[in-house]
C-alpha cells in the first residue's frame, strides 16, 4: 500500500480491500478532522502507557507517575530537568 509516495506499514491483519477503504475514508477527511483524530489516538496511547506505569509502581505518587512518563516518552535527561523544574 502508499500512502503518499511512501509505502505505508503492512497492517497483517488487516485485508488489501479493507486498508484501501481505510485509506479512502482518511483521505476524505477535512485536515481538521484528520488532526483532531490524531490528538485522540496520542491522548489514548498516553492512557494506556499512564495505566500501565500505575499497575507497574503503584507506589508513586502522581506527580512521580507523570515523571516516569516523561521518561519513558522523552528519556531521561528530560524527566531530570521536568523534576528540578518542579522542585523550584
Amino acid at each position: 500500500m502508499q500512502f503518499d509516495g511512501i509505502r505505508a506499514l503492512e497492517q497483517t491483519d488487516t485485508s488489501p480491500r479493507a486498508a484501501e477503504r481505510q485509506l479512502e475514508l482518511l483521505r476524505a477527511m477535512t485536515p481538521a478532522h484528520r488532526l483532531h483524530l490524531a490528538g485522540s489516538l496520542s491522548e489514548a496511547g498516553r492512557q494506556l502507557s499512564m495505566r500501565g506505569l500505575r499497575r507497574q509502581r503503584p507506589d508513586l505518587s502522581e506527580l512521580e507517575l507523570k515523571f516516569a512518563f516523561i521518561e519513558l516518552v522523552y528519556g531521561s535527561a528530560i524527566a531530570a530537568m521536568c523534576r528540578r523544574s518542579a522542585r523550584k
